[in-house]
């Protein structure tokens, strides 16, 4: 045999490629074996398997494109994160569908899979969610209360967040209970709708906060707040009628023992009793005028909202509660839907609130516009201001009522710069402005508009200490003779002291400006402008008494400044009444046997031989007059 020829590996021609069960000679330095190309690789440069990819705790090791996205999905970075805080993204690139997030009882443990601590710091970390994440289908034909009660129950278990309601309308079967600290927000007024469900029970509220359970409690709901999104209560189908619905509180917002909540930005439409309502743990109704119930609601704001077509009560209400701010919210009444009931109000302070503000708001349509009141059998509401705001075709534009003088307790409701529009008769109310039973009373530059037969301000009960100082009749009215009056304090008002002042009538009335029917009142009046189309009677219509002061009338086409109502006499020319002093008098007739006076007044006839009386006896009495000259 010949001898062989030696071959070095570096003579051999290239192979084309590597097969991966190829032999590859080994020696250890005792044997010779063979080897494949794959065992040299991970001797020379292991790969990293998914628990090293996890974990991150080996650098000499390879990564492969399958190893690096287990690393990034394990500490939830990614498109991963951006789905956890709603931002749409394939499903597929998270290793699990959004549809699955945090449906272990509200956790994310079956989102991340074995990611351990990560899905941990990710719960803590994800505050913003939306129901689409719990589940919702999305197709908003679906009943989406089980998906948004899960995304609230998420939020709550956190420490609180928002849920975010992309555009659409959301159909719940069931009352929506919000948890403290946490947001609702839609897309907008307009785009995103909560509905109740035709089935939802009738004393179910759409949203109202978690622990309302209806029973009285002292335990708070905190910082929840709702915004830019509708609520329809739907009562045109769950309460088609408003009777046999008495026993329900179903609203479309309730907050029932809250404190530093908002609704802001929100349209509340077709509550079966309010759209929107603040209240205390119940309603009490006790019998006591001084009694609150427990869990009062305190520093809550309902700002830039619109509420209509309430069924049976009010569009936007407080029950006890305090330091209440309403600001420029619209409240609207559709009668086309059926007629508006006696106790439907567009913005109502009732019992038991306190410290309350409604201001730049706006009423239309309502039995009462704005109503500030406690029922007969509760504690009424006080320290109420009613700013900026205006009531249009409304039954008693503005009103502050309540049945209980007695108890002392109703008082301070400021009425400032508000304007009534074309008041219309609503429910067997008319009047631009309605007080009753109220104590501390302020009227402050308010105007009347529209031509119709209505009372600007009328005054039916005690109101003691009552202040009306600017008001303007800018359309006038059709109201005529001397049983009627714009600004009328009925009789039974008692010896009370009523202020008026500062009242202009840019167009001829046909009525007394001020009239008071009550006898013993005392009475304030002062700088009052009007031009009259009845000369049978006077710019004020009242019975003068020695306690009483008017001055400042200038009229003209009256029968004169003032009409004595228990002497059945006119006063003209510049009268002046000063408190406890002589009276400066003038009318047609001789005073003698007619008009009564203090010692001392002086009284001119204005029609033949004008003549100069002094009223020099008898001073409570309409005699005692003495003709002391003729006047030339």
């Amino acid at each position: 045999m010949a001898d062989p020829i030696p071959i070095r590996p570096k003579d051999l021609p290239p192979a084309p490629s590597v097969p991966a069960d190829a032999a590859i000679i080994l020696d250890n330095g005792s044997t010779v074996q063979r080897a494949t190309p794959g065992q040299i690789a991970d001797t020379a440069r292991p790969y990293a398997s998914k628990a090293d990819a996890e974990t991150g705790a080996d650098n000499a090791k390879v990564m492969t494109a399958l190893r690096v996205k287990q690393a990034l999905d394990s500490q939830a970075t990614g498109k991963a994160m951006a789905a956890a805080v709603g931002i749409p993204g394939d499903a597929s690139t998270m290793g699990t569908a959004p549809s699955t997030i945090f449906t272990d009882n509200g956790t994310a443990k079956e989102w991340f899979g074995e990611a351990g601590a990560a899905v941990v710091r990710l719960q803590q970390a994800v505050t913003w969610v939306t129901p689409q994440m719990f589940g919702y289908a999305g197709d908003f034909v679906a009943d989406s209360a089980t998906p948004i009660i899960a995304a609230l129950a998420f939020l709550a278990s956190v420490g609180g967040g928002k849920l975010f309601l992309p555009k659409g309308t959301y159909i719940v079967s069931t009352e929506i209970k919000i948890p403290s600290n946490v947001t609702v927000e839609g897309a907008g007024m307009l785009l995103t709708i909560i509905k109740g469900a035709d089935t939802m029970p009738l004393a179910d509220n759409v949203l109202t906060n978690s622990l309302n359970n209806r029973l009285s409690r002292t335990t708070y709901n905190d910082n929840i707040h709702i915004t830019d999104l509708t609520v329809d209560g739907n009562w045109q189908v769950r309460a088609p009628t408003s009777e046999g619905n008495t026993f329900n509180q179903a609203s479309c917002i309730k907050y029932s023992t809250v404190r530093n909540c908002s609704v802001k930005r929100v349209r509340a439409i077709n509550g079966i009793l309010h759209c929107i309502d603040i209240m205390a743990s119940v309603y009490l109704n006790d019998g006591s005028t001084t009694a609150q119930p427990d869990g009062i609601s305190y520093h809550c704001l309902i700002e830039d909202c619109i509420a209509e077509n309430s069924s049976r009560d009010d569009g936007i209400t407080t029950h006890n509660s305090g330091y209440i701010d309403i600001r420029r919210c619209q409240s609207y009444f559709d009668n086309a839907l059926y007629t508006v009931g006696t106790n439907q109000n567009g913005v109502e302070v009732d019992d038991g609130s306190f410290k309350v503000t409604v201001e730049g708001c706006y009423a239309y349509g309502w039995a009462k516009g704005f109503q500030v009141k406690g029922h007969e059998n509760a504690r009424p509401a006080i320290d109420v201001l009613v700013s900026n705001c205006v009531a249009e075709s409304c039954g008693y534009s503005f009103e502050a009522q309540h049945g209980a003088i007695g108890a002392g307790v109703a008082r301070n409701v400021t009425f400032r710069d508000c304007i009534s529009r074309n008041a219309t008769t609503r429910a067997g109310y008319l009047a631009a402005m309605h007080l009753s039973d109220y104590t501390d009373v302020l009227v402050e530059n308010f105007t009347i508009e529209g031509t119709s037969t209505v009372i600007a301000i009328r005054v039916s009960g005690p109101v003691p200490n009552l202040r009306i100082n600017g008001v303007t009749f800018k359309d006038g009215t059709t109201l005529t003779g001397s049983t009627e009056g714009l600004i009328h304090i009925f009789a039974g008002v008692g010896a009370l002291t009523v202020s008026v002042e500062n009242v202009v009538c840019e167009t001829p009335v046909g009525c007394p400006v001020v009239r008071y029917s009550s006898v013993s009142t005392i009475k304030r009046v002062k700088n009052i402008q009007a031009t009259g189309t009845d000369a049978a009677v006077g710019c004020v219509w009242a019975n003068i008494n020695a306690s009483d002061e008017i001055s400042g009338i200038l009229q003209t086409g009256f029968g004169g400044d003032i009409w004595s109502q228990g002497n059945s006499f006119l006063i003209g020319g510049n009268v002046s009444v000063s408190k406890g002093q002589r009276f400066d008098l003038s009318g047609t007739a001789a005073p003698e046997g007619s008009v009564n006076a203090p010692l001392g007044s002086i009284y001119r006839t204005t029609s033949g031989t004008a003549k100069l009386y002094i009223k020099a006896t008898a001073p409570t009495a309409n005699t005692g007059w003495v003709a002391v000259g003729t006047q030339t």
